[in-house]
């Protein structure tokens, strides 16, 4: 899963976009519904702002070097998915990552991962199509403004989950800005005896 999943993310393979998608899908019910993980369901539902579904950031240099941010189409399904389930959802991609030059995936230990993105991501104004009062039931229109995360909850979604640096320092950096964090959700985790964690 891994071999195919970096093989999207860094080679360009874009016909896996839909598959890898639709694991997402699958992924929120899973937890949602199949697992009847009630502080996940209310977590995400229990709060009368529309959720927030906030993508890994990449560094810019791996945005131009793949021509695209590859987390887009996983986010916006799972925040699809939550809405189809009658969550009020929104796709915002409002965390950017600052001075990180290195491969994301490289091989490495779990310090030197974590110290890598350490105070190098940032939350940020974005502008989303945000939906009117009940639109996960079927309600308003959506309607164009910029939002923050200051008090709204935040599900957080990666592809690959190596260290969990990465998500700790967006959860971090989420509730620096006055959010919430409520969850993560990632498409593959590599196991802990996977890296090499001398220091």
């Amino acid at each position: 899963m891994r071999t195919a999943i970096l093989s999207w993310k860094d080679h360009g393979d874009v016909e896996a976009d839909r598959p890898l998608a639709q694991a997402m899908r699958s992924l929120v019910r899973f937890c949602c519904e199949d697992l009847a993980l009630d502080a996940f369901r209310s977590a995400v539902a229990g709060d009368p702002a529309t959720v927030l579904v906030v993508p890994a950031p990449s560094s810019a240099s791996s945005i131009r070097r793949r021509g695209r941010v590859q987390v887009q189409p996983l986010g916006q399904a799972v925040a699809d998915e939550l809405l189809r389930m009658g969550i009020d959802a929104v796709y915002a991609p409002a965390l950017v990552m600052r001075g990180v030059t290195r491969k994301s995936v490289m091989r490495s230990g779990i310090r030197d991962r974590a110290a890598r993105v350490r105070d190098r991501i940032a939350a940020r104004p974005v502008r989303v199509r945000l939906a009117g009062a009940g639109h996960g039931r079927g309600g308003g229109a959506a309607r164009p403004c910029e939002i923050t995360v200051e008090g709204r909850p935040v599900l957080l979604v990666d592809d690959i989950v190596t260290t969990g640096a990465t998500l700790g320092e967006c959860a971090r950096a989420i509730r620096a800005a006055g959010g919430i964090p409520v969850a993560g959700l990632a498409l593959a985790l590599v196991p802990r005896r996977g890296l090499d964690e001398e220091t």
